[in-house]
């Protein structure tokens, strides 16, 4: 018999909780730069993000557009420069300055220049499977980008996601990213989605101070789930993320 992924009562627990008491995190912090377009902008946060907070990654972008002219000096840019750039000291500081050149630099290959309006007009399956081919692209990325980007069902996950929901006792122990965002797909709604991602991402910035989850008020809404016997498709999901 094979051992479940995640616990339904446990999330939809744990959501209604987040929801009533977190402020959602912003998508892009409102503040942009004249030379790097809205959905590039969407997807080099959404690297900043990936494995951190938005805190973090707020502070980071800010230090990457105080050091950059525009887009193409970052996508021509040495991965140590764009990692000093960025200003971020975790374990995949240096992973995710060259994971995102590669990806500028696959775009720019496609396109002749660094832009992903071309997909306005594709199909949500057709931008997926764009993002996911991407070379140095993150599941959580390509995730992020479709959903906010491109009005796309996904749940963006990484470890730091999954660390956080396996302590809550919502995922099995072990469970990899990509298994876990396949399962949280068919458990939140579409028309829920763009809430709840912001949220979570909300929830990485203040997880370790949180108290264990109280008993959820019975006047309070409680989070519906997508039924598992009829659950909303997944996004197809690149195994490119260990």
């Amino acid at each position: 018999m094979t051992a479940p992924i995640g616990d339904s009562d446990r999330l939809a627990s744990l959501l209604t909780s987040l929801l009533g008491t977190i402020e959602p995190a912003e998508v892009v912090p409102a503040r942009g730069h004249s030379g790097i377009a809205p959905l590039i902008d969407l997807l080099v946060y959404s690297f900043l993000l990936w494995e951190s907070t938005p805190a973090l990654a707020t502070v980071a972008r800010a230090n990457l557009h105080d050091s950059i002219i525009d887009t193409n000096e970052l996508r021509v840019s040495m991965p140590d420069e764009i990692e000093t750039w960025i200003g971020m000291r975790d374990r995949v500081s240096q992973e995710r300055a060259e994971r995102l050149r590669a990806s500028l630099n696959t775009i720019y290959r496609r396109e002749h220049i660094v832009t992903l309006d071309n997909l306005v007009s594709a199909s949500k399956r057709e931008v997926r499977d764009y993002l996911d081919t991407l070379e140095g692209i993150t599941p959580f990325v390509a995730a992020r980008v479709t959903l906010f980007g491109f009005h796309g069902h996904a749940i963006p996950t990484d470890r730091k996601l999954c660390a956080l929901l396996m302590r809550e006792k919502v995922l099995s122990p072990g469970l990899l990213p990509d298994d876990a965002e396949r399962w949280l797909e068919r458990q939140i709604r579409a028309s829920d989605a763009e809430q709840i991602v912001l949220v979570l991402d909300a929830w990485r910035d203040g997880a370790h101070k949180r108290t264990p989850l109280q008993k959820v008020k019975t006047q309070e809404p409680r989070v519906e789930l997508a039924h598992e016997d009829n659950p909303t498709p997944p996004a197809e999901c690149s195994k490119k993320e260990s």
